[in-house]
Parts: C-alpha cells; sequence; structure tokens
C-alpha cells in the first residue's frame, strides 16, 4: 500500500521540472527498496540503499575538455530521480549524460551532497544513469547555522 502511494506521489510524469523518462524495464522503480545486492566482481567497500526520490541538481564543474560541447549545459537546477546511495557514492537518474569528473550537487531531503560523477550510461530516451562518488554532506540545518 505504502509504495503505491510512494508510486502516484513521485511519478516523474507528474513532478514539474523532471525530464527523465523511465525506460519500460524501470516501471517499478519506486516499488523497489533496500539493500542492493552484490557480487564478487564488484569493487565497492560499502553497501547501497535503494532511495527513491527526487531531489534538485546542480551542476558545478565541468572539465575544460568537455566544456565545448556542452555548450547547452544549463547552471539552474532541475529534477533528478535518486537511485541509490552508499557511504561513499550516490546513484542518480538524470535526462542528460553526465561525464567522467563532472562535478554537480544534489539536494535532497534536507541534505546537499557534493558529488563527483565516476560513470554513466544510457539507459533510454532523456535517461541516464550516473554513479558518483560523494566529496562532500551536509545538512541543510548546519548551512544556516554556519
Amino acid at each position: 500500500m505504502l509504495a503505491q502511494a510512494n508510486q502516484l506521489a513521485l511519478d516523474p510524469i507528474q513532478v514539474a521540472g523532471l525530464e527523465v523518462m523511465l525506460p519500460n524495464n524501470l516501471k517499478a522503480f519506486f516499488y523497489e527498496s533496500g539493500y542492493l545486492p552484490t557480487t564478487a566482481e564488484e569493487a565497492r567497500t560499502n553497501a547501497r540503499l535503494r532511495v527513491r526520490s527526487i531531489g534538485d541538481i546542480l551542476m558545478m564543474h565541468t572539465p575544460s575538455l568537455l566544456r565545448l560541447g556542452l555548450l547547452e549545459r544549463s547552471r539552474r537546477a532541475d529534477k533528478v530521480l535518486i537511485k541509490d546511495l552508499s557511504r561513499t557514492g550516490i546513484g542518480v537518474l538524470y535526462h542528460q549524460q553526465i561525464y567522467p569528473a563532472e562535478q554537480f550537487q544534489v539536494r535532497f531531503q534536507g541534505r546537499l551532497i557534493n558529488a563527483v560523477a565516476v560513470r554513466c550510461r544510457r539507459l533510454g530516451e532523456k535517461c541516464y544513469e550516473t554513479g558518483a562518488r560523494i566529496i562532500s554532506l551536509e545538512t541543510l540545518e548546519e548551512m544556516v547555522r554556519s
């Protein structure tokens, strides 16, 4: 019941500003929860938790070699789907490709996460899965106090 309510509340079609188009194989995206399994071949040191949330993303730094080809890259905040989190990383679904070494900021649930992209793959039209290493994590409450 709760998963169904979550699905309706976070339906990407109904969220203003969210341009991600989930492919058919990800339609159950918001029904999944819990920790993701790992395999022996993975180099992960921390478990990943499925988050399934919507946040705001802001591109902070694009390496100079990439800038010329990304003139349309926006400096405004966009909506992003948060896929999973670990102690040192974050996975997001975004409507544009985020290249390795690009830095971005994600704000959701009272947190501000600064991250650098490590990998990105296309899942469908307007749907790219990006894995990033977390550089810093702050709560918005901490930011207000400082």
